[in-house]
């Protein structure tokens, strides 16, 4: 099987697992965004115009299970393009763990603030609980999630 079908199908896994699982081990109403890791894993392997495009399919996926049409989407698009303009194959080998746990980390901060902040826009309100929680709280919780992923990758390869 081709490595780009391979990772078409681990990110559509990681859509369904972030339905059935991971939205459910929330921290105070925080969750760790799998799709977002599948998403920025698809893009460092494939390119900026595969990841733009992931993360349009991807976002929408998440927007029909969450019930937020556009937001994911968009944001998830700008994250994909984002992601493959700083980072690609050539250069993510050459990273450390703390290195790639940064390099998440800064991308999840990115998508979580815009992510943040339509949704503050979409439902006119404000409270620090969307700057703590919502947004560094989630990137954090995600960038945790992808360090142990990486960590489970390397010791398989």
């Amino acid at each position: 099987m081709p490595q780009i079908v391979r990772d078409i199908l681990w990110a559509l896994l990681a859509v369904v697992l972030q339905w059935l699982i991971f939205s459910r081990l929330d921290i105070q109403s925080v969750y760790p965004d799998v799709v977002l890791i599948a998403l920025i894993n698809l893009t460092w392997n494939h390119g900026r115009l595969t990841g733009t495009v992931a993360g349009f399919v991807l976002g929408l996926l998440h927007d029909m299970i969450l019930g937020t049409w556009g937001i994911q989407m968009f944001v998830k698009t700008l994250t994909g393009y984002l992601a493959g303009t700083f980072l690609t194959e050539k250069n993510r080998y050459l990273l450390s763990l703390g290195q790639m746990f940064l390099a998440i980390l800064l991308i999840a901060l990115v998508h979580d603030g815009a992510k943040v902040i339509f949704y503050m826009l979409d439902s006119g309100t404000r409270s620090a609980y969307l700057i703590w929680g919502q947004w560094i709280g989630s990137a954090f919780y995600t960038a945790i999630v992808a360090a142990l992923f990486s960590l489970f990758r390397s010791n398989n390869n």
